[in-house]
């Protein structure tokens, strides 16, 4: 039999097929599509959840997790050319509608997969707060974030009332009754409808044909779309078409946007990375570009952890000011579509016996107890241009760069994740390896320069300097190479500095007691 549940996502479509199909939730809008029956609980959707410290602070940290867990798994087995676009708080949601009915070793592998450890039953009601927290950061803003799930069931089956319950209760939804048996054509088509007005057209077709057949029971859809505007646009006359280079060392020509603002921007040894905030909200797109050569070894080392070391980072660089430190920003303009199968992920994740059509136990559903996880698929599309994350309208006031202006050039592949501050949450998460067009040689080979040398060549600009380059590289040579890291950006930020690195006082750059204190101590 074929169960299978799907996710659709305007940004992010997520797809999960069950043995049966179902979906999940479609919160402020519960009214059945024109000619299906809805199926729902009498129990009243919770607007005010009772939701513990404890279990608010475990979900922040179990979606991290999740996300985190999800796009390592993803990146480790698609091409190194594949750009990829994961939309991991729409998933959750489809597996937590998934781990409401399931049972036993089930249940188990699923709360494992989710990073759920507390209570269960308390999953639901902190989702439901979850999801009701982050439609009140973006109330009266110029943001649209929508989440919809939605159930479909075989109009001949039932299903347990407990779960009916939870969907009411947290999901603010019931289950649609459509006819998989006698028509699973004009079944498909009413879902992928359904997820096409849900993502304003960006998922035409979540369901291919022959991905449903008569035996369907149950399918699982949720879709999420996001239009968001910059709070700060970009000035189209200003976009310019720059190189980008290819881990092969090719490049593509892309149309690079660029700007002076006093964005959050953080620079690391290992990492750089800058928060373009969408405007009126609590939120914005994260770009973060590893140093060159090490955008593999970087994203395989991408967890949880070193997400929020990266979010924290920029949080702590501060909103914008009238004296805030501007940053020059180069960023391509990008769009792009696409397609994953999770089955295989989350199998490797520890969700096995969902899969398995011996061993499933999703008897909370259906009370006869025989269903079981067919499939699990997302699709995705996301665009970044002058305005914004879509074709939304967005306006911004251009100011006069400082006269020491770090930059920061995404000319090579990078990661990037869209950050809700208020709920500590990931919404969407990916990376941009290979832009259109027809890779060639670079116009100039890329010059690989070590930090010492770095540092020396700008020193000998300076005046009255007559220690050469080579001597200053011997005399940097044998030093610890993370202080050095942090003084060749310090240099690369634009410092005049040529009395050593006193002067450095970038403090999202670099460390300026670190450098002030030790680079001087240098007798060139």
């Amino acid at each position: 039999m074929t169960r299978r549940l799907q996710v659709s996502t305007a940004l992010c479509v997520a797809l999960l097929a069950l043995q049966c199909e179902r979906a999940g939730t479609e919160t402020d809008n519960p009214a059945s599509p024109d000619g299906v029956e809805l199926r729902r609980s009498t129990e009243a959707y919770q607007t005010e959840p009772s939701v513990t410290a404890e279990d608010r602070e475990a979900l922040r940290q179990a979606n991290l997790s999740f996300a985190l867990g999800l796009y390592g798994a993803v990146a480790g087995s698609a091409s190194p050319t594949d750009n990829l676009w994961l939309c991991p708080y729409s998933i959750t949601n489809v597996l937590a509608m998934t781990y409401a009915g399931a049972r036993g070793t089930t249940e188990s592998e699923l709360g494992q997969v989710l990073g759920w450890n507390n209570v269960p039953d308390a999953l639901h009601p902190a989702l439901n707060l979850l999801s009701q927290r982050l439609r009140a950061s973006i109330a009266n803003t110029a943001v649209r974030f929508e989440t919809l799930s939605s159930v479909w069931l075989a109009q001949d089956h039932e299903v347990n009332d407990a779960y009916l319950d939870i969907l009411s209760q947290s999901y603010d939804t019931g289950i649609y009754l459509v006819n998989y048996r006698n028509d699973v054509e004009g079944s498909r088509q009413r879902i992928n409808q359904w997820v096409t007005e849900k993502t304003s057209g960006l998922i035409p077709e979540l369901f291919a044909p022959g991905t449903l057949s008569p035996n369907t029971e149950l399918s699982l859809t949720a879709a999420a779309y996001l239009s968001a505007p910059w709070r700060d646009r970009f000035d189209p006359q200003s976009t310019v078409q720059k190189e980008f280079s290819l881990a092969d060392g090719n490049v593509v020509d892309v149309p690079m946007m660029g700007r002076n603002w006093d964005y959050p921007f953080a620079f690391d040894v290992d990492w750089r990375a800058v928060e373009l905030p969408f405007r009126d909200a609590s939120m914005g797109m994260v770009f973060v570009l590893p140093n060159a050569g090490e955008f593999d070894e970087f994203e395989a080392s991408l967890d949880a952890a070193r997400l929020e070391q990266i979010v924290t980072r920029l949080e702590a660089a501060g909103a914008p000011s009238a004296d805030g430190e501007s940053l020059y920003l180069q960023l391509p303009r990008l769009s792009f579509a696409a397609s994953f199968d999770l089955a295989p992920v989350l199998k490797e994740l520890g969700m096995q016996t969902a899969f398995d059509e011996l061993q499933a136990d999703l008897s909370g559903i259906d009370p006869n107890g025989n269903l079981y996880v067919d499939g699990f698929w997302q699709k995705t599309t996301v665009g970044v241009d002058e305005e914004g994350t879509t074709a939304a309208a967005g306006t911004g006031e251009v100011l006069v760069p400082a006269s020491i202006t770090p930059a920061l050039f995404f000319d090579r592949p990078f990661l990037f994740f869209i950050f809700e501050h208020s709920t500590g949450s990931v919404l969407f998460l990916g990376r941009y390896v290979l832009p259109p067009g027809t890779p060639r040689a670079p116009a100039q080979p890329p010059v690989m320069t070590t930090d010492a040398q770095t540092i020396c060549d700008v020193l000998s600009g300076c005046s009255e300097r007559t220690t050469t380059v080579e001597a200053c590289v011997a005399a940097l040579g044998s030093d610890d190479p993370v202080v050095l890291e942090q003084c060749a950006d310090c240099y690369l930020a634009g410092n005049d500095l040529c009395m050593g690195l006193a002067g450095c006082s970038l403090g999202n750059v670099c460390e300026p007691a670190t450098c002030g204190a030790y680079c001087p101590s240098h007798d060139f």
